[in-house]
């Protein structure tokens, strides 16, 4: 009898012993807001910074507004009161949908977005929204529910290890304002990620520019100025293009151009400088030197064409 209780002991008492262990080396996951580590960390983050509205500022999008943005840029020129809430992957589709539930919430009187081709895919992040807006506006609730015991504590793990990647693709550590800037420096550059994905293969979904009228049109409804910036690669991933990927890349750009300018937005095309390897981490991602010097270049644009408007800027 007791060797049996002492089997059904060590049965329950180790894989607790060992889940206590876990959490004390990697503390708790973010909570479950989505299928994406990165969006449910910087949704933490910004639960954690309680910011207060109106903002002047937000930033949506994907990697291309996490990582291309210069936080000090913005908050210097366009408002101090800013927030970057954008994460890896975030198609066009999840912007629209999530920009409906931050203007209640944080009202922001302006809203820039860096996007590129990559953004128009068909595969949203799986972002839980009815729970997200409770998340926001409910402090003592849960949001650990759905969340299978394995998938709780490697999401520790990887949410651990992401916020100390600092020289990595991952890095989630977040500045005051939600960005994250890849240093220059020490930079773990891997070359699958450095040769870029090939435009031939990617499969345009034609209802993101449909969301993409659909934030737009949100926007001047609300009275809420918003610009699109179009990011630029670096100059030895553009010469690789094949003829068609030349065609595909230029269509999709005047596709946006064209959806933006029916609405009066200011879309910033910067693919049409040269944009040097050096300032780059990848394909599409810049360095912290790259991300200053390509957010200085819109955000120029983005004051003239307020100051067209009869906008006052900061």
């Amino acid at each position: 009898m007791k060797s049996f209780l002492l089997k059904i002991a060590i049965f329950f008492v180790l894989p607790i012993l060992a889940t206590v262990l876990w959490v004390l080396i990697y503390g708790f996951p973010p909570p479950n807001l989505s299928q994406n580590v990165g969006f449910n960390a910087k949704m933490l983050s910004i639960k954690n910074n309680k910011p207060s509205a109106p903002l002047d500022v937000l930033a949506i999008g994907s990697s291309m507004s996490l990582n291309n943005i210069y936080s000090e840029s913005i908050a210097t020129n366009l408002g101090d009161n800013y927030l970057n809430f954008s994460s890896w992957g975030q198609n066009v589709e999840d912007d629209y949908k999530l920009i409906k539930i931050f203007k209640k919430r944080f009202k922001p009187k302006m809203i820039i977005m860096s996007g590129n081709y990559m953004d128009f895919n068909k595969n949203p992040k799986g972002v839980k929204f009815e729970s997200l807006e409770e998340y926001l506006a409910d402090d003592s609730k849960s949001f650990y529910s759905g969340m299978g015991f394995r998938h709780f504590l490697l999401e520790a793990r990887i949410f651990h290890e992401d916020k100390r990647a600092q020289h990595s693709y991952n890095n989630l550590l977040f500045d005051e304002h939600g960005g994250v800037t890849f240093p220059k420096d020490n930079f773990e550059i891997m070359k699958l990620r450095w040769d870029g994905y090939r435009i031939k293969k990617f499969v345009f979904d034609s209802a993101q520019y449909q969301y993409l009228d659909s934030l737009a049109n949100f926007c001047n409804a609300n009275g809420i100025y918003f610009s699109y910036i179009q990011s630029p690669f670096r100059e030895g991933y553009l010469a690789s293009l094949e003829d068609e990927e030349r065609i595909s890349l230029a269509n999709h750009i005047h596709k946006v151009s064209t959806v933006l300018k029916k609405n009066n937005i200011l879309f910033v095309n910067t693919t049409t400088e040269v944009w040097p390897d050096s300032l780059y981490v990848d394909y599409s991602h810049f360095n912290n030197i790259g991300c200053k010097k390509y957010t200085d270049l819109f955000v120029s644009q983005i004051k003239a064409d307020r100051a067209s408007k009869g906008i006052a800027n900061k």
